[in-house]
């Protein structure tokens, strides 16, 4: 609960203080986080493949904040809290990997009803006009749940390979869709830093699917 908290937090002051295209980048880095994580904390056993894939977006994400950095460090703080929500649902996917029996959608949703106390506490809601509701209930019933959602079944019916190849799409569509609506245009390390960490995703995926289709043709001869 108070790790998705952390995340949600994170996740809202990042896109106010880093581009779109920068927190899409280090929060590609989910999944090599999280196994660096369960070897860290649960001694569960990590692949070459994906100790080097680690390598290779941890690279992508220093390039992308180096970036940051090098035009004054004017998102540098966006960029570190992109980097505090990957971590903080690494903790949370690790910790759902081990206590499954938990009720984690009664604890997201807890999570959701206490930032709101806290946004509370530290803004009034009162100053936000009645279009301004409409777009932030908007982004939460669209990105949130339908896009949740729609994933949760999708990731039911497809193997988890290709689950996560299809959710890596995220990488280059996300930057893509914020050029087009507002003209946000990424720095040039965040494309280099993006396409090591689509490269490392896309990579560790592709060798799992191969992995996967010879038990299948077992399965079916």
């Amino acid at each position: 609960m108070i790790l998705n908290g952390i995340g949600m937090a994170s996740f809202i002051y990042a896109l106010q203080n880093t581009t779109i295209a920068n927190v899409t980048v280090i929060y590609a880095t989910l999944p090599f986080i999280t196994a660096i994580l369960a070897w860290l904390w649960f001694r569960e056993r990590v692949r070459r493949r994906t100790l080097i894939g680690s390598l290779i977006a941890g690279a992508g994400v220093v390039i992308t904040v180096g970036g940051t950095i090098a035009i004054g460090g004017s998102h540098l703080l966006g960029d570190l809290s992109a980097l505090s929500l990957t971590i903080a649902f690494a903790f949370m996917t690790v910790l759902m990997r081990r206590h499954r029996e938990a009720p984690m959608l009664e604890s997201v949703a807890i999570a959701g009803f206490l930032m709101a106390l806290v946004a509370i506490c530290i803004r009034d809601p009162f100053m936000i006009s009645i279009p301004q509701m409409g777009w932030l209930a908007a982004f939460g019933i669209v990105t949130q749940g339908g896009g949740l959602g729609i994933y949760t079944m999708g990731a039911r019916r497809l193997p988890s390979a290709q689950a996560a190849l299809l959710s890596a799409s995220e990488v280059p569509m996300t930057p893509l869709w914020v050029w087009i609506f507002f003209s946000e245009v990424p720095a040039r390390e965040t494309f280099i830093g993006g396409g090591l960490v689509l490269a490392a995703v896309l990579w560790n995926i592709g060798a799992e699917l191969r992995k996967t289709k010879p038990k299948t043709r077992a399965n079916k001869s």
